[in-house]
């Protein structure tokens, strides 16, 4: 189904942004009334200051009626929006009511039929006349497109097999209806692997009675230990489409349904759907779903900065965002990232269009907002009154108290958002961090200037920088593989998971050498990278209207793990570079894990990832590291694991961390694992269904899947595992080998499946991912729903496999 724009030639009402002809209804994600997207928030920015500028005796009539104004989100994450003026308030409200009633009806109707709807919208884009039928060779291209390889002559005996209505197109060809395309396709779709397992439990050919499915559940699926031969028959009602069901009996085809449903899933939803951890610890027992300069997204330097960055990242669970807070025109705090190319957004419009309303949409933990300052003092008066203004009792405005022993929990801050600030202003004049490594360059602008005149773009995926006798950054380019100037090879997917860090930064100067991964980012929290004057008058400087909404996680100087367990107190928190961090892992971990134990600490990217690439966030969580940002606007392998690790307990943005990280005595040390038992993974790999081609290929793919660990050092698999290679055959390829694998430390374990083409030539290219905690599979028979890079669903794709976990 799709939803189709003519743009009107009248100016009074007519789409405001770019327009496309059509919008297919699964790309939409919502329908918002008014001026909610930065299209809009421009044009109310423009009126009011026309407003400003003529008499208030007679004010202006506004060009643009926001009662009038909705807006479509749709695309690929979402990302693209259709901003629409209506002629009338009423005709924008009945535009509104009909789309959203449309979005809920798909959902309900993927959730009934998706696989059917699916097959459905392929024969739709098949139909090239659309006269709501194919003939032989629109079928044989669709069934190519859908990665079938069989003889013509096979597809032509179901083809006429399937044509029982004998209708003729034109020229007097045979064709097939949309139904009688479905019985073809469904006659395709035999699961040999699924028939043989079926076969091995029925005393009845073709069928299963509801005794014999228990015995099936009880002995090969999780969860299913202690099913009953009524619980079955339920199970037969849901899943049967025949008459058969009447009798009590499940048919094949019924079997594959209900192994397809997601209660049979490799994700173990009947524990994990919902949230399932104790949410009453303190909150420095959790790891919270952090995101790195959330405004971004593109690169650090010169990408785009919008407000729908926010938007997204709290819509996949994200709990603590980064507003960088700078003073804008007119004494306007913006949200930028400084001295960069990158646009610059309201941070009035941040909070009215994406905190407010998607703080808690995901669940109602709390809402962290890390605030870093550049503003003056009377830019900091702004955002205190905006925060308050906008957000208002959603606000944490509890004072602390001095002898707080621990954070509040997760579950006593429901519905609040909290304030991640300095909570006093110096006097002092603050300088550039430029300053403090000895750099020639001043500022960060300066630098984006300097390095994008030489910037070339090759048809790869990865960063390189090489040096000049300058202080500049020259001669940036896109590599799949490249090596560093300190000789370590970098590698990337074309897909751009990157596995390692893409990016260093060299500068020569006269002073020295230096990378840039050593300069301390503005994300640190012990000065401001730009110059205030503050006030003389300490104690107003140190309490103003900003301040006092900074309780209950306050950021301060880090000096020494001693300082801080001896006088450090549980609100107080600090930010660590990644690559200190990093040291410090290797060097002192029990210090940073009793640290974790009271209080917070925040981990960022390295400054040299100008890509917003991301590190693999599993090391920081191993010390007990709460917020541990990552740049979500990238589709990488560090993402899909995040999204998993907070996928475990109800995709609340909340994980309560493993008990030996929660233990005062501390006898956890991530580097030794000789006292942990060893835990034996047993995967077979059996099928695939459905697998999607290149993009921008038309050739039947040759899949082969690969299986790895990502954990702690001791339990990551070292060379990843492959199945063979299936030659011409996507639609449903059998491997049917297994692997097995050791994990000595579940908790933080994910295990990682990659569907790639073998390429002829050149690199064979990812086709589809999935990331799972390794506590969250379940075991026996399951299917993995496949995704993208980017964590998009790739409906219906999925693999087949068989899980056994040994303890």
């Amino acid at each position: 189904m799709k939803i189709y724009y003519s743009p009107s030639s009248k100016n009074e009402h007519c789409c405001i942004g770019a327009t496309q002809p059509q919008i297919d209804i699964a790309e939409i994600s919502e329908v918002r009334k008014g001026w909610k997207t930065e299209l809009f928030n421009t044009i109310e920015t423009k009126q009011q200051k026309k407003n400003r500028r003529k008499s208030t005796a007679s004010p202006s009539r506004r060009t643009v009626e926001e009662d009038c104004c909705f807006s479509i989100i749709y695309g690929e994450r979402k990302g693209k929006i259709l901003d629409l003026l209506a002629p009338t308030p009423d005709i924008a409200d009945k535009w509104v009511f009909v789309i959203a009633s449309l979005l809920n009806w798909y959902e309900r109707k993927k959730l009934e039929e998706g696989y059917e709807l699916w097959l459905k919208e392929k024969f739709n884009l098949a139909d090239a006349d659309n006269n709501k039928c194919l003939t032989f060779n629109e079928t044989l291209k669709l069934l190519h497109e859908l990665n079938i390889d069989m003889p013509e002559n096979d597809i032509l005996k179901l083809f006429n097999e399937a044509n029982t209505k004998l209708a003729t197109g034109q020229g007097e060809r045979q064709v097939l209806d949309e139904d009688e395309f479905m019985v073809l396709y469904f006659n395709l779709l035999k699961r040999p692997e699924i028939e043989n397992l079926f076969n091995s439990y029925a005393s009845q050919s073709g069928v299963f009675t509801a005794k014999e499915l228990s015995t099936f559940l009880r002995n090969e699926q999780s969860g299913y230990e202690n099913v009953s031969v009524e619980d079955c028959n339920v199970l037969i009602k849901i899943y049967e489409y025949s008459d058969l069901k009447r009798q009590g009996l499940l048919t094949t085809s019924g079997f594959v349904s209900m192994l397809l449903s997601s209660e049979f899933d490799i994700f173990n939803y009947r524990e994990h759907r919902y949230i399932c951890q104790d949410m009453s610890q303190p909150l420095s027992h959790y790891y919270i779903a952090s995101s790195h300069n959330t405004y971004i997204m593109g690169n650090q330097l010169i990408g785009k900065n919008s407000s729908e960055a926010y938007v997204d990242a709290l819509k996949r669970g994200c709990k603590c965002v980064e507003l960088d807070c700078w003073d804008g025109e007119d004494g306007e705090p913006i949200v930028w990232h400084g001295h960069t190319l990158t646009t610059k957004i309201s941070f009035k419009e941040v909070l009215e269009d994406a905190i407010k309303p998607y703080a808690f949409v995901v669940s109602p933990y709390p809402l962290i907002l890390s605030l870093e300052m550049h503003c003056s003092p009377v830019g900091r008066l702004k955002m205190a009154t905006y925060l308050q203004s906008i957000l208002a009792d959603m606000l944490y405005t509890t004072d602390v108290l001095d002898d707080l022993e621990s954070l509040p929990s997760p579950e006593k801050l429901q519905g609040k958002i909290l304030i991640k600030a300095k909570p006093v202003y110096g006097n002092k004049k603050m300088k550039t961090k430029a300053h403090r490594v000895g750099r020639t360059v001043e500022s960060r602008s300066e630098l984006v200037t300097k390095s994008t005149k030489n910037f070339v773009i090759s048809s790869g995926e990865e960063a390189r920088v090489t040096n000049s006798q300058t202080t500049t950054v020259t001669n940036i380019e896109y590599r799949q593989s490249s090596t560093s100037s300190t000789g370590s090879t970098i590698s990337r997917d074309v897909s751009g998971d990157a596995l390692v860090s893409p990016l260093r930064i060299n500068i020569n100067s006269n002073t020295g050498q230096k990378n840039a991964s050593d300069i301390e980012s503005d994300d640190s929290d012990d000065d401001e990278s730009q110059t205030h004057t503050v006030t003389d008058n300490p104690t107003q400087s140190s309490r103003d209207a900003l301040c006092s909404l900074v309780n209950l996680v306050q950021a301060v100087k880090f000096h020494s793990f001693e300082k801080s367990r001896l006088n450090g107190k549980c609100f107080q928190m600090s930010s660590f570079s990644e690559s200190w961090t990093q040291k410090t892992l290797k060097e002192s971990p029990l210090d940073f894990i009793r640290y974790n134990l009271r209080q917070l600490s925040r981990i960022y990217p390295a400054a040299s990832r100008t890509f917003s690439s991301n590190f693999i966030p599993v090391q920081f969580w191993s010390i007990g590291c709460q917020i541990v940002t990552l740049n979500y606007q990238t589709r990488d392998i560090p993402n899909l694991i995040n999204d998993a690790m907070f996928k475990q307990n109800g995709f609340c943005g909340y994980v309560l961390k493993p008990e030996d990280l929660r233990d005062p005595n501390l006898r956890f040390d991530p580097s030794d694992l000789s006292q942990k038992s060893p835990i034996k993974l047993k995967i077979r790999i059996i099928s695939g269904q459905h697998l999607p081609k290149v993009e921008g290929n038309s050739e039947i793919i040759d899949p082969y899947v690969e299986l790895k660990i990502i954990g702690l050092p001791q339990d990551t698999t070292e060379n990843t595992l492959t199945t063979k290679k299936i030659q011409n055959n996507g639609f449903n390829p059998i491997w049917d080998e297994t692997f097995e694998l050791t994990v000595k430390y579940p908790e933080l374990a994910f295990v990682c499946l990659r569907v790639r083409d073998h390429a002829q030539s050149g690199s064979d290219v990812p086709i589809g991912y999935y990331t799972i905690p390794f506590n969250s599979m379940a075991t026996g028979y399951r299917h993995v729903r496949l995704q993208s890079i980017g964590g998009e669903p790739l409906s219906p794709a999925t693999l087949f496999v068989h899980i056994s976990i040994i303890k």
